[in-house]
């Protein structure tokens, strides 16, 4: 799942042989991308995880994009890519003594 888009995404989960995914969609009119969305991941990666897969057994999610606050608060366990020391502040903040979040962090202090 992925805010990003679609034609990306398939290639990603092609790559991982992935079972299927959701990413934004962008809307076409005659053949031509029109600068819309026909569908937004963006703000409703929660909402649609949950219509989708009412009964997940376990739910891991790995994310770097603060927008995903909801999705990581619902997961069972939750990577956050920490591309700053300030992103890790940002879900320590969220997140207080939660074993259920481990932070990858791709900066040096």
């Amino acid at each position: 799942m992925s805010g990003s888009y679609g034609f990306i995404v398939a290639h990603v989960a092609d790559y991982f042989s992935a079972d299927g995914f959701f990413a934004s969609e962008l809307a076409s009119a005659e053949g031509r991308l029109t600068g819309e969305f026909r569908a937004d991941q963006l703000f409703t990666k929660k909402m649609r995880m949950e219509s989708v897969y009412p009964n997940i057994d376990e739910l891991v999610v790995v994310s770097d994009n603060k927008t995903d606050y909801d999705l990581l608060s619902t997961a069972d366990k939750a990577y956050v890519v920490c591309n700053k020391k300030k992103d890790r502040d940002f879900w320590e903040q969220r997140f207080p003594d939660s074993s259920k979040v481990r932070y990858l962090e791709t900066y040096d202090e």
